[in-house]
C-alpha cells in the first residue's frame, strides 16, 4: 500500500531579519527537529520512494537532515546483521564517499562504525 507522508520545513532561523524568506536556514531547534523526524520515520521502516521538495533553503536542510538520519539506521542494521564492509555499507546506504560516512556516523553515535560493529560481534 502507497502510504502520503507529509512534512513541514522545520524551526528556520530569524538571525538575520534581512534574510529573504526563501534564504533563511534552519535554526539549531530546527536542526535537531530533522534529525528527530528521520529517527521516527527510521523506527518506522518508512523510507520514501519520491520527494516533491521546495527548493527553499530550510526545506532543503531539513529534507537532508531526516535523510541523513534514515540512512545512519539502515548503517546499524546491516553492520548489525551481516559482515559487508564499511565501504559496501556506506555505498548501500547512500552515501558518496567513505569519509563523510564516517564523519555522520561518529557524530551520531560518538563512535566510528568499526568500534559499533565490535558491539554486536
Amino acid at each position: 500500500m502507497k502510504r502520503l507522508i507529509l512534512t513541514r520545513h522545520a524551526k528556520s532561523s530569524w538571525d538575520d531579519p534581512m534574510t529573504p524568506d526563501h534564504d533563511r536556514p534552519l535554526n539549531e531547534r530546527g536542526k535537531a527537529a530533522a534529525a528527530d523526524l528521520g529517527q521516527w520515520l527510521a523506527s518506522r521502516d518508512y523510507v520514501p520512494e519520491e520527494v516533491l521538495c521546495s527548493d527553499a533553503l530550510r526545506t532543503r536542510k531539513t529534507f537532508s537532515g531526516f535523510v541523513t538520519e534514515l540512512r545512519l539506521h539502515k548503517a546499524c542494521k546491516l553492520l548489525k546483521e551481516n559482515e559487508l564492509s564499511v565501504t559496501s555499507i556506506c555505498y548501500d546506504c547512500g552515501f558518496n564517499n567513505v569519509s563523510n560516512f564516517n564523519r555522520q556516523f561518529l557524530k551520531q553515535y560518538e563512535m566510528n562504525p568499526v568500534k559499533y560493529r565490535k558491539l554486536f560481534f
